[in-house]
């Protein structure tokens, strides 16, 4: 799955290329989001292995198919996130299906998952460089914020030591990017 979340992104920077003409893209993921998935994965299931995804990431951005972005983190307390999902239902039975949809109920063990990657994204954004969205606000307030925020952007993308977006696992004694 991390070879999937990297061709996927390699394939989503190359559509908004060809659709930017130049000109910013605001997208609502990027590789971040893959490392953020495979550190809750690997932390609550055991499963995955960030240093390998650590690798394929790095030999992306190395080989020019991936560019470190430049990030806002759209932060919301795990409650919000799912009363927001029950609040979408009828869009997300249109997308996935009724039955992948209707009663289901989060397990303990999906709670955490969801609370590890919250964990991944505030340590991530710690130190590094950002703009932070309150989530609760209003879609057109926080258009304004990055519209505002993208005006100060001196690069279409930043510098960042591509080792400061991987977040060490908390189980994991050695770290070695």
């Amino acid at each position: 799955s991390d070879l999937w979340f990297v061709q996927q992104e390699v394939a989503r920077e190359q559509d908004a290329r060809i659709k930017a003409n130049h000109l910013p893209v605001v997208a609502d993921r990027s590789f971040v989001s893959g490392l953020a998935f495979g550190y809750a994965r690997q932390d609550i299931f055991g499963l995955g292995d960030a240093i390998y995804q650590h690798t394929v990431v790095r030999q992306a951005v190395d080989a020019g198919r991936l560019h470190t972005p430049w990030l806002a983190y759209l932060k919301i307390d795990i409650n919000s996130s799912f009363e927001r999902k029950r609040n979408d239902e009828e869009l997300r039975i249109c997308e996935y299906g009724e039955e992948a949809v209707r009663n289901v109920r989060i397990t303990e063990e999906e709670r955490k998952f969801f609370e590890k990657q919250i964990e991944f994204y505030e340590r991530l954004f710690s130190r590094v460089p950002h703009l932070t969205l309150d989530a609760l606000e209003v879609p057109n307030a926080l258009s304004g914020k990055v519209k505002q925020w993208s005006k100060g952007l001196p690069t279409q993308f930043i510098s960042i030591n591509l080792d400061d977006l991987f977040v060490k696992p908390v189980r994991v004694e050695e770290w070695r990017p």
